[in-house]
């Protein structure tokens, strides 16, 4: 949850609060952060089923192909939601930044590590506001160290 200082309110429809039952009102960060975020997990799991079925199917049979196509347009589009979301000025979108960051997620799918290793220096040395990974609650997850992290997302 992002607070966003005074006049907005958080209600929860259920005994047992999950992402689905929790209502902010007056609360566009959370609005966002919750919108992006799922917009970002629906290609991501898309593309786990895409990448199984590449593993599955020979090369010669057209679900193979199709797959193909598939994986490149849920690319762009993953590539396409992080790039709206580096403009957004909401904080909402620093700090689904810095969660990407702990999480091994980069600014679109590389097909090889260097690729990925060379994104997060680059976005720890040029991108990363140090105020917002104070205020974020994830200092302590960005400090430990990135190869380990992305090895493990890999």
């Amino acid at each position: 949850m992002i607070y966003a200082g005074k006049g907005f309110s958080v209600e929860c429809l259920s005994g047992k609060p999950g992402p689905e039952n929790i209502i902010y009102t007056d609360n566009p960060e959370n609005d966002y952060l919750t919108a992006q975020h799922r917009r970002q997990q629906t290609i991501l799991d898309r593309l786990g089923a895409v990448n199984h079925m590449l593993q599955v199917y020979p090369l010669e049979n057209d679900l193979h192909r199709t797959a193909l196509k598939e994986r490149d347009s849920l690319r762009l589009q993953f590539e396409q939601t992080q790039k709206e979301r580096s403009k957004s000025q909401f904080y909402a979108a620093r700090f689904g930044e810095i969660v990407d960051f702990t999480r091994g997620l980069a600014d679109k799918v590389y097909e090889n590590q260097e690729d990925h290793i060379r994104y997060f220096n680059d976005f720890v040395t040029h991108t990363l506001n140090f105020l917002h990974l104070y205020t974020s609650g994830h200092w302590d997850q960005v400090l430990y160290h990135p190869e380990n992290r992305i090895k493990r997302t890999l």
